[in-house]
C-alpha cells in the first residue's frame, strides 16, 4: 500500500517571521507585492514544507526544505540544495491551504470552497455527463456536486503538470457516492483523447471540498495519512 501525506493549515497557523524560508524563496515572496498574493503564497509554502517534513520524518527544521516552481509552474523540493525525490501539490481557499506529498507517486490536490456554480460556469467547463449529472441530481446535492467535480478536475490537471492550459473537458470525472460526513470517499477520471486513467479520493469538511488525485496506472491501493492538525481547528 502507498503513502500519501496530507495537510490543512490556516493563517494563523503560519509564523510572522520568514526564517523557514531559504533565499531563492525570499526572492520570490519580494516579488510578490498584492497582499493577498503575497498572504495566499507564505500559506501554501508552509503548509507544503510541514506536509513534505512530515513525509520524510525531517522534524521540524523546515529551513532544509526549499519549494521552488518548475518551468510548467509546478512545485518541485529540494532537500539542503539537492532534489527531494518527492512530489508535493499546493492548493489554498478562503485563508485555508491544503497540501500533499508522496515518495512513491505523482499527486495533485486542491481546495474550494463548497458553493453552487453557475449553470454558465458549468456548461462551460464541464462534460456534458457532469452537466448532466448536476443539473439532474437532487437540488440540495448541487453545490456538492459542482464543486466536487471542479475540483477533481483541478487535481488531475496537477497531476498532468498542465493547470488551466487544457481544457478541462478533456477530464471526464466519475462519482460514486456523495454524502458528506462519511470521511474520505472516492472517484475515478480519466482523459477523453487517450488511455490515461485517475483515482481519487475526496472528502467535504468545514466549508470545503479537499480532493486528491494521482495516476491509476501507476499505483495500487493508497493510504492516507494526516499531518498535525491546524491549530485552527
Amino acid at each position: 500500500m502507498l503513502k500519501v501525506n496530507w495537510l490543512t493549515q490556516r493563517f494563523e497557523d503560519v509564523p510572522d517571521d520568514n526564517r523557514w524560508l531559504s533565499a531563492r524563496e525570499l526572492t520570490v515572496l519580494d516579488k510578490l507585492h498584492n497582499p493577498k498574493r503575497h498572504q495566499d503564497w507564505r500559506l501554501g509554502r508552509w503548509t507544503a514544507k510541514r506536509v513534505v517534513a512530515d513525509c520524510l520524518g525531517l522534524g521540524d527544521d523546515l529551513a532544509q526544505v526549499e519549494i521552488i516552481a518548475a518551468d510548467d509552474g509546478a512545485p518541485e523540493i529540494f532537500l539542503n540544495g539537492a532534489p527531494a525525490g518527492i512530489s508535493v501539490s499546493i492548493s489554498h481557499s478562503s485563508g485555508c491551504g491544503f497540501c500533499v506529498a508522496s515518495t512513491e507517486v505523482a499527486v495533485g490536490c486542491d481546495i474550494e470552497g463548497l458553493e453552487r456554480r453557475s449553470d454558465e460556469f458549468i456548461t462551460d467547463y464541464f462534460t456534458d455527463e457532469e452537466s448532466a449529472l448536476c443539473r439532474n441530481g437532487p437540488p440540495q446535492q448541487l453545490a456538492l456536486l459542482s464543486t466536487l467535480i471542479w475540483s477533481a478536475k483541478e487535481s488531475v490537471l496537477k497531476v498532468l503538470r498542465a493547470g488551466l492550459r487544457l481544457d478541462t473537458r478533456s477530464i471526464e470525472i466519475t462519482l460514486g457516492a456523495t454524502e458528506t460526513g462519511q470521511g474520505w470517499q472516492q472517484f475515478k477520471a480519466r482523459l477523453s483523447r487517450g488511455i490515461r486513467k485517475f483515482e481519487g479520493m475526496w472528502i467535504a469538511q468545514r466549508g470545503f471540498v479537499l480532493t486528491i488525485a494521482w495516476e491509476q496506472a501507476e499505483v495500487g491501493r493508497i493510504q492516507l495519512e494526516k499531518g498535525e492538525t491546524s491549530s485552527a481547528e
